[in-house]
């Protein structure tokens, strides 16, 4: 349990400094530019494809896929609830945005959460038989 609580608070600390940088003026709009499209374009693909590539596809139908879908639809569930009703967004935009709230969250948020919480990155990915249970 400790290595959950400490895991997600080196999450804080990063989300609170990246805070504290961005309050202060440490980067310019330009730097901040740059290393949001360093980690969007190229940090986290590379992550994906390592974690894919040493995943085992063939138990892509596993506990976690269910859980995962239910995830991505509770997301856009959400997503499309607010936009349609709180913002009346119309129905092209509440498409793109459920889309894109899903895709981000998964990548950007599952990836070191589940790295730095759970210990493996390829959870969020098609489980490999050395790291998980029910193999």
């Amino acid at each position: 349990m400790s290595g959950v609580v400490a895991a997600f608070a080196a999450l804080v600390s990063v989300a609170v400094l990246g805070y504290v940088i961005g309050v202060t003026g440490l980067l310019r709009a330009s730097d901040e530019l740059t290393l949001s499209r360093l980690a969007f374009f190229v940090a986290t693909p590379a992550l994906m494809f390592a974690t894919v590539s040493k995943a085992d596809l063939g138990a892509l139908l596993s506990p976690v896929l269910l859980t995962e879908v239910i995830a991505v639809a509770f997301t856009q569930l959400v997503f499309v609830l607010v936009a349609k009703l709180a913002f009346r967004r119309s129905t092209r935009q509440v498409t793109i945005g459920a889309l894109a709230s899903s895709y981000v969250n998964a990548g950007n948020l599952g990836v070191p959460i589940s790295l730095y919480v759970l210990g493996d990155a390829a959870l969020i990915a098609p489980p490999s038989c050395s790291s998980s249970s029910w193999c």
